[in-house]
């Protein structure tokens, strides 16, 4: 790969070679491909700047040679008229070797003062061994026009420079904001297991004391073999409590202090929402169309919930569509007084009256694996019931019509959902 750079950076400069235009003395060529060297140098650190001015100078010797045998017809006019440009690569790399290479400088403003100094220095050696051993006459004030070759030529690397580190930064930027969605995807998803940890550690505790409440009740009786039992269940709920103690506290040290969110815009939230289910539905291989409303901006700072309700009842209208060749889902807010309505609706197969008054019932599903045999937990509905009603002390009711689809409504008052900003 590293070969392969090399080969393309010297291609690339040997072609801009080619755009060039005659000053001042004959052979004498201004020419594009020094602006294409700086910048492979510059950005392609990875090879000795010495042996790719080297390089860069035989080929491109080679090149005029090429193309004068193809334009001429042969070499007897030649000469050594384009000897000298080998050494004008090789001068501009020795100084942008010690200049740039050596220094690990990254500074633009440097870099122009080292490409103009090469710029220029490079082409006074030319200039000078063209009349020394070639014989050919130049004006001591035509280095002034030298000069401004070279400020131009180095303002010209300059811009190309700072315009491939914004690209730089652009794809970063890029990058960082995808890896913040994929963050907060996932805090999210440790935010929706940690409420059941912390729920059902509540029945841990409970069924620990009952267990030890039998075993004090057996422990006088002449059931004493069962009042041990009774014990030593208590005890091995007890390690498990510990156990689940442990768990519940690296998943609070990753969600707390991985990233410190304290508010959101509601705009923002859908947007991660909206990366987040669409990444579910292709991870599905499904075409579902999902659009995404909303009346009025707000931050909260209850995000983590807000988003863990939205994003299982926009799962809950995908598996119910996953068998749908044009399926719909609308998720829209419209803020009404002080109250904050929030609708998931989907064209889906829709679900039967006496079913309806089931579904937020904790491991209530109809949704079954028949390859695999595996049965959905059916917590989704059920968390967003428990976060809807004791979180926000709102409500949720689900509509629906089979053959139509499902309609469910959150409704929250503003304040227990908004914050100043």
């Amino acid at each position: 790969m590293k070969d392969k750079r090399f080969l393309y950076g010297v291609l690339l400069v040997n072609i801009s070679s080619l755009l060039y235009f005659d000053i001042l003395i004959a052979d004498f060529r201004i020419t594009f491909a020094i602006i294409t060297m700086g910048a492979f140098l510059y950005l392609y650190r990875r090879t000795n700047p010495l042996l790719t001015g080297l390089v860069i100078g035989v080929t491109i010797y080679m090149l005029q040679l090429a193309y004068v045998l193809v334009k001429e017809g042969s070499l007897e006019n030649m000469g050594f008229g384009f000897i000298p440009e080998i050494f004008f690569y090789v001068v501009y790399a020795v100084i942008f070797y010690f200049g740039v290479y050596k220094t690990r400088t990254d500074d633009l403003e440097k870099v122009f003062f080292i490409a103009m100094t090469g710029d220029f220095s490079a082409n006074f050696f030319e200039v000078v061994l063209r009349i020394n051993f070639f014989h050919q006459d130049f004006q001591p004030s035509q280095f002034l026009i030298l000069f401004l070759v070279a400020v131009v030529r180095s303002l010209i690397l300059v811009l190309i420079l700072k315009g491939a580190q914004l690209y730089r930064l652009l794809l970063l930027k890029e990058e960082h904001e995808s890896r913040y969605q994929r963050l907060l995807h996932m805090i999210m998803l440790l935010k929706d297991e940690m409420y059941w940890l912390e729920k059902n550690k509540v029945k841990i505790e409970e069924s620990m004391t009952e267990a030890y409440q039998l075993f004090e009740w057996l422990k006088d009786s002449d059931r004493r073999e069962l009042a041990h039992k009774a014990l030593r269940v208590a005890g091995d709920i007890h390690e498990i409590k510990k156990e689940y103690d442990l768990l519940t506290r690296g998943f609070r040290e990753v969600t707390d202090e991985s990233l410190e969110v304290n508010q959101m815009k509601f705009s923002h939230l859908l947007q991660i929402l909206k990366h987040t289910m669409n990444y579910e539905i292709g991870d599905r291989d499904i075409v579902i169309d999902v659009n995404y409303t909303y009346s009025e901006d707000f931050y909260t700072a209850h995000h983590y919930e807000l988003m863990s309700v939205l994003r299982n009842l926009i799962s809950n209208s995908i598996d119910a569509l996953s068998g749908s060749r044009q399926g719909r889902i609308l998720v829209a807010h419209q803020k009404i007084d002080d109250l904050h309505h929030f609708t998931v609706r989907d064209n889906g197969a829709g679900i039967e009256e006496n079913r309806l008054r089931e579904i937020f019932k904790p491991g209530y599903s109809t949704k079954i694996d028949y390859e695999s045999g595996e049965i959905n937990r059916g917590l989704g509905l059920s968390l967003v019931k428990d976060i809807v009603e004791k979180r926000f002390e709102g409500t949720v009711v689900g509509t629906s019509k089979p053959g139509m689809g499902t309609c469910f409504e959150v409704t929250i008052h503003g304040s227990m959902l908004e914050v100043a900003k």
